[in-house]
This record gives structure tokens, C-alpha cells and sequence, in this order.
């Protein structure tokens, strides 16, 4: 079963689970009476020992398994969705910027004033709210029966694997339950079988257009 663990995953959520509760390496140490140095070690891929994930999940306030499959499906409590087609420019910019999705070194001022406009004219917008903070955002394209296809689902990493990515697609999925559902995407293909969508080989062909 150890070498069956993701080092890296684990790790990855123990960072995005520490900066979401507002603590640093140094905060955990604290608490478990640890040194940083430690910590650190966790967060480059080292897993801690059956003694010291018991620890850390209490401090964390998840469960051991969550670390372990560095997945979690809660959801932090002062999350709100809106379904507002007018993103915000720059807090949509800067969701994108977080996720490696744009470039600010070939951002012009006019891509910049124009970076909702796909959102503007999709079927339907679901965005998610930390305060007054953008932490995630997905757009769909449907013809509301037959077929709807998913564009742009990000959430930013610090935080990812607490669901709310999956309850983004949740709220589409909802609008139409009976529709096929469709998403192109080659780096998060594991997430979406997670929650239902079935690999297929089919061709997938496009022409360029101005912003690509």
C-alpha cells in the first residue's frame, strides 16, 4: 500500500490545505511540536509517519484518507456562488494568471479589457466567491437540451482539492441533467472521471482563432 501513496499529491495538499487556513510551516510545526524543517520535508514529497498524520489531520481538521489521496470533497463554509456572466477583467485575469492559463508578458491592454467576454457570451456562468475574492469559475456552452460543453473550469491552487471545483461542475450539470456533456482537457482527465465523465478517443479538430 506505500508505494502506492503520491508523495507529490500528498504533499501538495498539505500546502494548499495549510495556506487555506491561514497557517505557515512554522504555524504547524507549532502545534506539533515539530520542527519546521520537518513540515517542510512533507511539502517536497516526504510522507510523515501513521503517528504523525494522525497529527496532522487534526490540525489540518481533515481525515487521515484525505491526505493520503489528497483529495477533499469539503467545502470550505464561506464559499458563495454566483451565476453573473460579468466576471470582473481582473479577477478573472488573475484566477487565469494563477493557473498558468495566460501570459502577463503578451497581455495587451485590449485582451485585458476583453478578458470576459467569452464568459459574457456563454449559455451559463458559475463562479465561486471567497469574501469578495474569485477562487474559481467555469463557463458552458449548451443548446440547454441535447449537448453542453464544459470551458474554462479553474479553481486557484491554494483551493484545489476541497470540492469546489467539483461543485462548480455540479451546478452545470444541474441546469441540464439530461443533456451529454462534453469537456477537452489533457491535464486535469483524472478529476473529470473522478465525477462521472468516461474517457473517448474521438477526433477533436479546431481552427486557431486571434487569441490563441
Amino acid at each position: 500500500m506505500k508505494n502506492r501513496l503520491d508523495g507529490k499529491k500528498i504533499a501538495e495538499f498539505i500546502v494548499n490545505r495549510r495556506k487555506k487556513m491561514g497557517m505557515t510551516q512554522n504555524d504547524i510545526a507549532e502545534r506539533l511540536q515539530i520542527s519546521f524543517q520537518a513540515v517542510s520535508k512533507w511539502e517536497n514529497g516526504t510522507i510523515p509517519n501513521v503517528e504523525s498524520l494522525v497529527e496532522l489531520a487534526r490540525v489540518l481538521e481533515v481525515s487521515v484518507d484525505e491526505i493520503l489521496s489528497g483529495w477533499s470533497d469539503a467545502l470550505p463554509m464561506n464559499i458563495e456562488y454566483e451565476t453573473r456572466k460579468d466576471l470582473p477583467c481582473k479577477d478573472l485575469y488573475e484566477l487565469f494568471l494563477a493557473v498558468g492559463w495566460t501570459d502577463k508578458n503578451v497581455m495587451t491592454q485590449e485582451m485585458f479589457e476583453n478578458f470576459n467576454i467569452g464568459f459574457i457570451n456563454s449559455t451559463f456562468v458559475f463562479s465561486a466567491w471567497d469574501n469578495k475574492r474569485l477562487v474559481g469559475c467555469v463557463r458552458v456552452l449548451s443548446d440547454l437540451h441535447f449537448r453542453s460543453v464544459i470551458l474554462d473550469l479553474a479553481v486557484l491552487p491554494e483551493y484545489q482539492r476541497m470540492g469546489i471545483g467539483k461543485e462548480l461542475v455540479r451546478k452545470c450539470r444541474d441546469v441540464c441533467p439530461d443533456s451529454e456533456w462534453s469537456v477537452q482537457t489533457d491535464m486535469a482527465v483524472e478529476f473529470y472521471k473522478k465525477i462521472g465523465f468516461i474517457e473517448n478517443k474521438d477526433y477533436f479538430l479546431r481552427i486557431p482563432g486571434r487569441w490563441n
